[in-house]
């Protein structure tokens, strides 16, 4: 079934302001060694493989180059007309490459720091880049599901096609050059033999139940690291993975309490990394298939983390624009397993890992958490007394009144003065799984701001809440996006519980036709 949706939206000459999370630290096994900030929201980071180079990416467009040992801005590349949402370094170090939102991808010159080429050919967000370990091929892959495989030395021998499982959120190519492994939009790891001995073979990962939205390899390509939107990272055996998807061992992990960011291997044999939108990065202890600790937490989401070839550094990001950088010494992760590994007697139970806190329901009391964890909990709010359908969005202090627009077939029909937000009648309600989809005004006819005017003020990370009387669904915002207005694929349904915001987005207006030619779209995925 294909669904078609119009809104109307009306001009509003007043500024837009942003709002940015403040950072701070709630918790720390591993102190950051460095830290610092920039005005706008950092999306991605990423290490140079063979100097003490930091380049960043974020919301301001602009690609920044720092020096990793001191924190001192040494370049900042321009070009993006949008964020900058992945970037990758060629094996040699020579060659950086971003992409973003835009829907360009940006190569530099890492000496000169001077452009040298633009690629166009993607026709929506680039999300995942790579390099082969030999540097002859560059990988990148979109949000419509089109990968390239460009040959560096012959760009004009580029090969494309379309990703089995839509949208590409993350690519890694593993360290043999043999294998791609593509995290998909439907949840599918693809594991693409391309150069392998006995010719080309594809086979499906199919445990995880959201987007795929972090991969990365062990040094040896027989292990495969991935992270997803719900917060659940797996740890995949992958040295037999040709024979099929029933051979292939794996170890899920959970703990995070939103989407994951980025996961990587330390140098540390039985540990791995992650970071997530809960604002966590966590250590776990594969001899015992459980977390570790949380190495750090802070109050604002971790929107990317990476680790540096050169030394046993991590930097991660914000999107209060800051970056923090911190060692992972071997001798740091030997103490902390010393610390927080529990000592196990005759096969005792490991104890579980910790637990979502609730919402406290039309009560004084305050969320807590055990005094041994090192974590921190969404803001508990009193949830209204009220049988009406209700949108909660604590950080923008949004609480307003759900309605049903009728879908007449066509599109949903919606009253230019319509104070309240609007559920799109035929996708999913929080009584069940799948995807719910809201929309409402950005601006009314008289100019005035329209009831999701704040939207331009969440960030990832924020909390949405839904309440239909005693259902209560909790949300955590893993996407924002700008799209045209004919993609109809923002409120297509979802194998998971997801919530979806939809409003005009008021730089997009058109003044000859009076209408717009883009929507805001703001994406939260359940908290389990």
């Amino acid at each position: 079934m294909r669904w078609f949706f119009s809104l109307c939206c009306f001009i509003c000459f007043s500024s837009l302001l942003s709002a940015q999370n403040n950072d701070v630290t709630t918790a720390s096994t591993i102190a950051p060694l460095l830290e610092w900030q920039v005005a706008d929201a950092i999306d991605v980071t990423a290490f140079h493989p063979s100097q003490n180079q930091l380049a960043t990416g974020g919301r301001d467009n602009a690609v920044r180059l720092w020096d990793s040992t001191t924190g001192n801005e040494t370049a900042i590349l321009s070009g993006h007309s949008n964020w900058i949402t992945s970037l990758a370094y060629s094996p040699d170090g020579t060659v950086l490459a971003s992409g973003g939102r835009d829907n360009m991808i940006w190569m530099w010159n890492v000496e000169t720091q001077t452009s040298l080429r633009l690629i166009e050919d993607h026709q929506a967000e680039i999300k995942a880049m790579t390099f082969t370990p030999d540097g002859s091929f560059f990988i990148s892959g979109d949000m419509n599901g089109i990968i390239r495989f460009e040959p560096t030395g012959n760009p004009a021998s580029t090969q494309i096609f379309e990703n089995f499982g839509g949208g590409i959120w993350s690519l890694a190519m593993s360290p043999d050059g043999k294998t791609l492994a593509v995290g998909s939009d439907d949840s599918t790891i693809w594991m693409i033999g391309l150069w392998d001995d006995d010719g080309t073979w594809v086979t499906p990962l199919e445990e995880h139940k959201t987007p795929v939205t972090s991969l990365t390899w062990s040094d040896d390509s027989t292990q495969l690291l991935s992270g997803e939107q719900n917060g659940h990272v797996i740890l995949w055996d992958v040295s037999n993975v040709k024979s099929g998807e029933d051979s292939v061992d794996h170890q899920q992990y959970a703990g995070h309490l939103a989407p994951i960011t980025s996961v990587d291997f330390t140098n540390h044999e039985e540990l791995f990394i992650s970071s997530a939108l809960d604002g966590s990065i966590r250590l776990w202890d594969t001899t015992t298939a459980t977390e570790l600790t949380t190495a750090y937490q802070t109050s604002a989401p971790v929107t990317h983390m990476s680790t540096s070839s050169v030394n046993p550094l991590v930097a991660s990001s914000s999107p209060a624009g800051n970056v923090k950088i911190w060692s992972l010494e071997r001798d740091i992760l030997v103490d902390v397993i010393t610390d927080f590994r529990p000592v196990v007697i005759q096969n005792t139970p490991i104890p579980p890992t910790q637990q979502p806190v609730d919402i406290v329901e039309n009560s004084t009391q305050q969320n807590t958490v055990d005094s041994n964890q090192n974590q921190s909990s969404p803001a508990t709010i009193n949830l209204p007394n009220t049988s009406s359908p209700t949108l909660m969005i604590p950080s923008v202090g949004m609480q307003v009144g759900i309605k049903t627009f009728p879908l007449d077939g066509v599109s949903w029909a919606i009253d230019p003065h319509e104070p309240l937000v609007g559920h799109l009648q035929g996708t999913s309600w929080v009584n069940g799984n799948g995807n719910v989809a809201l929309a409402g005004h950005s601006l009314y006819p008289n100019g005035r701001a329209g009831v999701f005017n704040s939207l331009y003020n969440v960030n990832l990370g924020d909390e949405i809440i839904v309440q239909d009387g005693d259902i209560v669904k909790r949300y955590l915002v893993s996407d924002i996006r700008v799209v045209d207005y004919r993609d109809i694929s923002v409120v297509y349904p979802t194998a998971h519980s997801r919530v979806t915001l939809i409003t005009c987005d008021i730089p997009s207006f058109e003044s000859q036709t009076g209408l717009y030619g883009e929507r805001l779209v703001v994406i939260a995925d359940a908290i389990n």
